[in-house]
């Protein structure tokens, strides 16, 4: 059984590019020949994969139509252009080409699937042209996938026709767990010394994600543990957070660094003492539809503190592989931060517990799930 996968990016330090690059390689390690379409344009390395082939014939990617019709017809006409040999479409975003996925299923007359991400699996639902479009795509698709239950609950509020299928994001166990090696140096590169505790935060750097809250959290911290030291890394703009930790007389010992290599990022994993993200949703529908960084951490024996919010319960499970606070709430996020800091017991067997649920969400596993999923719509299909 071949797969035709169609996805907006490649570039792993990007969600979408992250889950995409992994479950691609996981689907083709585990004997599933895979096509893979990928924008003409954009990074698309992989690494050689037998059974894994990547195709440069997407059109080019945005997340919203607006008004601008010429979104539409570029999309359109591009998708002409691409000509899946698999015998079922699996959209690995939701926009935009849960679009071409539909159409590319009605010309081949294939079953098509689409993965729901979190933001975007209802953020298309604020504007009318994408309504009109991305809507009737998502609602005809054979299956959505959602990657937590709380995301599936979020889009069954505007989808409630098509059946949706829970299978969250996977981590690469094996190489997050084996750069123990990279701990020390990544720790001399921050000028840490053995006394100092880490707290480490990873995501693109943006409102949702509530990396003021961490700071704000942090700055309390301080007063009680002024060994504490914080890194946030992540893609974006990171003025407005360093202004704050300035603002806040943290800036001493608060770090924020960017464009590192996977190898450098697992080595800064390893250095952390406790892995922290405390996402919020937004008025607007942006939510954490699960948090893959938690998993990494886990992966690599951290605990972790997160928010009940989004999908991050489905993530973290509270008390047993981390703690969740409430969003926007730094006076609970710097208890819960201390606590670990301070129990090196309970951290230990937080990490621990971590690492086995992160072994339960392996690609392996996750792409296990996948083809008997695939299997599944292959047999439904006429």
């Amino acid at each position: 059984m071949k797969v035709s996968l169609l996805t907006s990016t490649l570039d792993v330090r990007k969600g979408w590019g992250r889950y995409s690059a992994a479950l691609s390689v996981a689907l083709a390690r585990a004997g599933l020949p895979v096509e893979l379409h990928v924008p003409a344009r954009g990074r698309a390395e992989l690494p050689a994969t037998p059974g894994l082939e990547v195709r440069r014939s997407l059109p080019a990617a945005f997340v919203t139509f607006g008004w601008r019709p010429w979104r539409f017809l570029s999309l359109y006409a591009g998708s002409w252009g691409v000509r899946p040999t698999g015998r079922l479409i699996h959209s690995l975003v939701e926009v935009p080409y849960a679009c071409p996925a539909r159409w590319l299923a009605r010309r081949y007359k294939l079953p098509y699937l689409v993965t729901l991400h979190g933001s975007y699996a209802v953020k298309w639902s604020r504007h009318p042209a994408d309504r009109l479009l991305f809507g009737p795509a998502l609602r005809h698709a054979s299956l959505l996938v959602a990657v937590s239950s709380r995301t599936a609950e979020s889009a069954r509020s505007r989808l409630p026709a098509p059946p949706i299928q829970v299978i969250p994001n996977g981590v690469d166990v094996a190489a997050f767990a084996g750069a123990a090696a990279a701990r020390d140096a990544a720790r001399a590169r921050l000028g840490l010394t053995g006394n100092d505790k880490l707290i480490l935060s990873v995501g693109a750097l943006k409102p949702r994600k509530g990396f003021d809250t961490l700071i704000e959290a942090f700055a309390i911290l301080r007063r009680s543990v002024p060994s504490a030291r914080l890194l946030i890394i992540g893609s974006g703009n990171p003025a407005p957070y360093r202004e704050l930790a300035h603002r806040l007389e943290v800036a001493s010992a608060f770090h924020i660094l960017q464009n590192l290599s996977e190898e450098e990022l697992r080595g800064f994993y390893h250095a952390a003492d406790v892995f922290a993200l405390l996402p919020k949703e937004l008025p607007t529908g942006e939510m954490e539809g699960f948090g893959l960084v938690y998993l990494e951490a886990a992966a690599c024996g951290k605990p972790c503190v997160g928010t009940r919010s989004g999908g991050v319960p489905e993530a973290i499970l509270d008390g047993q592989t981390g703690l969740l606070v409430p969003a926007d709430r730094p006076e609970e996020a710097a208890r819960a931060l201390r606590e670990l800091l301070g129990n090196a017991d309970l951290a230990l067997r937080l990490g621990d517990n971590g690492r086995r649920h992160a072994e339960e969400h392996s690609w392996e596993k996750i792409a296990a799930r996948y083809a008997a999923l695939y299997e599944a719509v292959l047999r439904k299909s006429p």
